[in-house]
């Protein structure tokens, strides 16, 4: 499992729904109502035992809106308070590597349903819980940024009774993450041999003896908010047997995660008895999947029209212009890729517009000859694609391929490593290459296919040759 850059513990702030994120600054302060006291951590009055808990029916659904604001990037899906400043997180923030997911799940210690995030890579993922607490406040358990010390799993898990677990990967041992006062902290290690109370330890060196002892944190007396290297309290460790560890292990059901897409996420909803007049409509969604009458939307107008008045459009000298306008993360939303004349004769640039209608240049593109596939995008599952394919004018040929991921330009791993790119059918890719063989008079260049399928849950092409 790769490891990367340590984690960093932070005081968690409680966090409050309903602001807008402005586009410009990422830094909104104001999303704050208030910092979790000692006083606070015993007085809410949103938690209620658990059987009054179980099987209830909610009347407030206004963790519905929150949890939707959150996966929407319009508020932080965390807020973290350290040394007098704060750092939000916002989902469209998580680095472009692997793929989001949620699912909004009950929960017997709990007023409100939790909210449950992943990032998922190569088959294991990192995890955050938001906990809704009422009157548009919550907090969160975990981020998805990946450091040194996170813990990554292939699942989160529920126990028979509700009790969540992760399985650490690396560590190869079971955390709990338990109900502490009113919120949810990772506060329990079950590992073959041994299992006890944990959290964050640190260690203690006796100049006079030499010796060297650990101890449960200060600062997280009952557990922590933040998977990372935790370990059991040795005062409170406890046998636990391999049999116990296993059987504990297999009766563990994970949680399944869901695609972060808009109908899934009212799909979701409307299990609690949600009822919204935003959701996606039927008609909304022929929107999204009918690629070929995009162009009459109002959406299309509109964004074509702004890119035609702020950016100077390269024309090739067939008079084909290069903007390509699409759905394409499938969320309902039109992003655009446009090729733009630069500030010199010979200069072109890509631009990237996103669904706020902002423009980012991607990257240069002075090559002699650029092109598209028969002037369209590709449909790779519920995706779209643009391919664009250069040439200098030589044999040597290049295809960058480019789509949308939480609003910013995404590019999967064969982008600059294929030739010619393109999808031959609706499930078909191909690479035309052009090898360099050898023959008895000298090298050759050879032509040749590469087949291609698509995987939706990485956002891949893999190789099928």
């Amino acid at each position: 499992m790769k490891k990367i850059v340590p984690v960093i513990f932070l005081a968690l702030s409680l966090t409050s729904c309903g602001k807008m994120k402005d586009v410009k600054n990422y830094s909104n302060n104001s999303n704050i109502k208030s910092v979790i006291s000692n006083e606070d951590k015993n007085s809410s009055s949103n938690v209620k035992d658990s059987k009054d808990i179980k099987n209830q029916k909610y009347d407030d659904l206004s963790f519905i809106d929150c949890y939707k604001d959150i996966i929407d990037s319009k508020i932080p899906y965390r807020i973290d308070s350290f040394g007098g400043e704060n750092r939000e997180s916002y989902l469209n923030e998580v680095d472009s590597n692997g793929a989001l997911y949620f699912n909004i799940i009950d929960h017997k210690d709990f007023d409100y349903p939790l909210l449950v995030l992943s990032k998922k890579m190569d088959g294991v993922g990192i995890y955050s819980i938001v906990q809704y607490v009422g009157s548009g406040n919550y907090r969160t358990f975990n981020e998805l940024q990946m450091g040194q010390t996170s813990v990554v799993s292939d699942y989160l898990y529920k126990d028979n009774d509700g009790n969540l677990y992760i399985f650490d990967d690396v560590m190869k041992q079971i955390i709990g993450i338990n109900k502490v006062d009113d919120k949810l902290l990772a506060n329990y290690i079950y590992k073959p041999g041994s299992k006890g109370y944990g959290s964050l330890m640190v260690e203690n060196f006796d100049t006079k003896t030499g010796e060297r002892t650990s101890e449960i944190s200060k600062n997280f007396p009952n557990g922590v908010d933040s998977l990372g290297a935790m370990m059991i309290d040795p005062q409170k460790e406890e046998k636990f047997t391999y049999e116990e560890f296993d059987k504990l292990k297999n009766e563990l059901k994970p949680i399944d995660m869901l695609g972060l897409s808009e109908e899934e996420f009212y799909k979701k909803a409307k299990e609690f008895g949600y009822k919204d007049n935003n959701e996606v409509k039927d008609s909304d969604k022929k929107d999204q999947v009918d690629y070929e009458n995009i162009e009459d939307t109002d959406e299309y107008k509109k964004l074509d029209s702004f890119i035609r008045e702020n950016i100077n459009l390269y024309t090739n000298d067939n008079g084909v212009e290069f903007v390509y306008i699409g759905d394409y993360d499938n969320n309902g939303k039109l992003a655009a890729f446009v090729v733009g004349n630069g500030e010199n004769e010979d200069e072109r640039n890509l631009f990237f517009i996103d669904e706020n209608m902002q423009i980012t240049k991607v990257c240069d593109l002075n090559y002699f000859n650029i092109s598209v596939k028969n002037n369209k995008l590709i449909k790779a599952g519920d995706d779209q694609y643009l391919s664009i394919i250069t040439n200098n004018g030589g044999p040597k040929t290049d295809s960058f391929i480019f789509s949308v991921k939480n609003n910013k330009v995404y590019e999967p791993d064969i982008s600059g490593e294929v030739m010619e790119f393109y999808q031959s059918d609706e499930d078909m890719f191909v690479d035309e290459t052009n090898k360099l063989g050898e023959n008895p008079k000298g090298s050759v260049r050879k032509g040749g296919k590469d087949h291609y399928k698509y995987n939706k849950e990485t956002r891949q092409f893999e190789k099928l040759d």
